[in-house]
């Protein structure tokens, strides 16, 4: 049993954020310094109780149980409780293809989530630097004026400018004059958070800007399959249930103070993941989650399909789908459709058709934001709490 401290290291929002991690972080990953665990600190957007659960999660300031461990990062907990996961340092610095190039990195997602540590982690390496978006962690709403105006200040570094953002974020600015110049400005914008869809990627096309998906999460350090190719070192199997592992240098230590846990998940190929997936030419494509197929009427139905052809619709934005449990049809599904002047008699047909009766949503509801929790991920509880409340 390793004896050495983890340190938890408060992280403000805003771009105050990155200089109060960026030494620690440093340290941790060279090894002269204490592992450590950031945690974001208490806000109008970043919740006591939230924190709370991180602290719970990461238990900083109780010894460690692998002294390979550099930082200690808890997950976003969009589908339960957060977990800590230990990072190494050789996993967190595996996953730079940018190494030998220096670049100046636009942060723009939380420092707390692994995308955004990873960002940090590039911006550390020689040559390298960072520019903060104001909102940050949630200091402020994103809009495309901040993120115009972290560029702007980025370009002066005279370096190659790359950022990471999530698809909401990716829209906001793609809608906005502002936003579209900004995102012309960057040499590498990378997509993570969640699935890159192909009308989001058609759309940033139109005016000369490419999207990297990145496809992972913090048990591999953060994404390390970029447009559905693995990084180098980085192994995919997809087993005879169609559930994807990933393996390779980028992969955790395992969990913070859950063995049982650990033993489940972390195999001797590499991670196995809660996603299905399969491999064609050598490019991975992920179909869904485990627990994303829920059962209608007698039907097995993937809530990821649907989303996926709910936002092909005329004036949607975004959208997520969720299920409750309901005594008779096992599943009933509600969607939550963010867009102006939404036909849901048409996007129920469109499903209808496409995906068959059971996999037609009994209600939708027009909403104006989806609840995110603040790493940028869609807050499916809040959803559900939503959803009990009016349905």
């Amino acid at each position: 049993m390793a004896t050495d401290p983890l340190v938890r290291i408060p992280v403000p929002s805003g771009p105050a954020g990155l200089d109060a991690l960026a030494e620690p972080l440093r340290a941790a990953l060279s090894g002269t310094g204490p592992a450590i665990a950031p945690i974001p600190v208490v806000t109008a957007t970043t919740s006591d109780a939230y924190v709370r659960s991180l602290l719970r999660a990461t238990a900083p300031d109780e010894p460690l149980e692998d002294d390979r461990t550099a930082v200690v990062l808890a997950t976003s907990g969009s589908t339960g409780n957060p977990k800590g996961v230990l990072l190494s340092a050789d996993g967190l610095l595996s996953l730079n293809p940018w190494r030998d190039d220096p670049g100046t990195w636009v942060a723009a997602i939380p420092l707390t989530s692994a995308g955004g540590l990873n960002v940090l982690t590039r911006a550390l390496a020689p040559g390298c630097s960072y520019v903060g978006v104001d909102s940050l962690a949630g200091a402020r709403p994103f809009t495309p004026a901040g993120f115009a105006a972290a560029t702007t200040t980025a370009v002066t570094h005279g370096l190659p400018l790359r950022t990471s953002l999530v698809p909401a974020q990716v829209r906001r600015l793609l809608a906005d004059a502002q936003g579209v110049e900004a995102l012309q400005a960057c040499t590498t914008i990378l997509v993570g958070g969640a699935g890159l869809d192909a009308q989001l990627r058609d759309a940033a096309a139109v005016h000369g800007i490419s999207l990297i998906s990145t496809y992972g999460m913090t048990e591999t350090c953060g994404g390390c399959v970029y447009d559905g190719t693995p990084l180098e070192g980085v192994t995919v199997h997809i087993d005879s249930a169609s559930r994807v592992t990933l393996g390779g240098p980028s992969i955790a230590l395992g969990y913070r103070h859950q063995p049982a846990l650990t033993a489940a998940h972390f195999t001797d190929d590499g991670f196995l993941t809660s996603d299905l997936g399969e491999v064609r030419n050598g490019t991975l494509r992920i179909l869904g989650r485990v627990d994303d197929v829920v059962t209608v009427n007698g039907v097995n139905v993937s809530v990821t399909a649907i989303e996926a052809l709910l936002r092909t619709g005329t004036n949607v934005s975004d959208c997520a789908v969720i299920a409750l449990d309901d005594p008779e049809r096992g599943s009933r599904l509600i969607a939550f459709i963010c867009g102006a002047v939404i036909d849901s008699e048409a996007l129920g047909d469109l499903v209808t058709q496409r995906l068959g009766a059971a996999a037609r949503p009994r209600a939708f509801t027009t909403i104006e934001q989806l609840p995110t929790l603040p790493g940028g991920k869609t807050d499916r509880q809040a959803l559900i709490a939503l959803a009990l409340e009016t349905h």
